[in-house]
């Protein structure tokens, strides 16, 4: 594929399961340009679904993790033995790291998202 979104998320090894599928060697050749046409534009397809269904599943791992993280630091702010003491300093960096973390790579994922689904839904 072209669109710089769907191979940056189904070139590498790690994203097999989200590419299309190659041309079974077995199979007997094409004999109508229509259906070779046809054949092209459904990889096309399947690899714009894949890369989506990748960002997708990235997301959701992300935000496991991103709760992991946010639900310790909560338990830190309850925890009264714990002794912070810059309270609006800490609260500022952590916000900050949901900002840089969450937020804007959320927003890049989904923009990505947009671009493959705008694509697909011109097909």
């Amino acid at each position: 594929p072209a669109i710089p979104d769907v191979k940056s998320y189904t070139s590498h090894p790690g994203a097999r399961s989200f590419k299309a599928p190659g041309v079974d060697s077995e199979a007997p050749a094409l004999k109508y340009k229509e259906q070779k046409e046809h054949e092209k534009k459904a990889d096309v397809v399947q690899s714009m679904i894949g890369a989506a269904g990748h960002l997708a599943a990235e997301m959701l791992v992300s935000a496991d993790e991103e709760v992991a993280r946010i639900t310790q630091t909560q338990y830190e702010f309850e925890d009264s033995e714990i002794e912070i003491l810059d309270a609006r300093k800490e609260t500022s960096e952590i916000l900050g790291a949901i900002r840089d973390n969450v937020v804007v790579k959320y927003g890049k994922a989904m923009r990505s998202v947009t671009k493959i689904l705008g694509q697909l839904s011109m097909r």
